[in-house]
């Protein structure tokens, strides 16, 4: 579990910075430098960022660069929870991509809630407040489908390993069979 933890977070700020990044090459930057390591900066704890050179730059290209990481967040959320709930992923696969898209969520209702707040440390906070409060509504509209839609203790079980996405159609279970005569005690696999 905690490597699984360790993915999520670390996918999600990649995620975050990487799709900052795509968004300044996009955009004609001269250079870019990218973070996913803690630390302070400009007096401020960050937990990854991506600096970028310019020349010359338009109010709509440095709104598209502070917006490209929390919307990257919450379509790779979407993504994977929907992923998840067809039952697409493998088992195996499940815990870390459950724990991915729970960082997404988490950093993403962070950085749209920075953004209300007006914190000018922050990508939405440089934004107008109404891009904020939509990415807020989003965010909270696809949650409580998610939420209603799906097994709550398969939600939270699928983290920590216990509970997984199509594990009715793949159980392993022990099997004894007798007719009398013989007796056979095996492992019946269900895919």
């Amino acid at each position: 579990m905690p490597a699984n933890v360790a993915l999520g977070y670390f996918g999600s700020v990649g995620i975050h910075e990487g799709s900052h990044a795509l968004a300044a090459e996009a955009i004609g930057a001269d250079s870019i430098k990218v973070n996913v390591l803690p630390r302070y900066s400009a007096g401020n704890l960050t937990f990854g960022d991506t600096q970028f050179k310019y020349a010359e730059i338009s109010d709509i290209e440095e709104s598209l660069f502070n917006i490209a990481g929390p919307a990257s967040m919450f379509v790779s959320q979407v993504t994977l929870r929907e992923l998840l709930r067809n039952e697409i992923v493998p088992i195996a696969l499940q815990p870390t991509l459950q724990w991915l898209a729970v960082c997404n969520k988490v950093s993403f209702y962070v950085h749209a809630i920075r953004g209300i707040a007006r914190d000018k440390n922050s990508d939405l906070g440089k934004e107008d407040l109404w891009v904020s409060l939509s990415f807020l509504l989003g965010g909270m509209s696809y949650d409580v489908y998610d939420l209603l839609t799906d097994s709550p203790s398969r939600y939270v079980g699928v983290l920590a390993g216990q509970e997984f996405y199509g594990e009715e159609e793949r159980k392993i279970r022990p099997v004894f069979y007798s007719d009398g005569k013989s007796s056979y005690f095996g492992l019946s696999i269900d895919w």
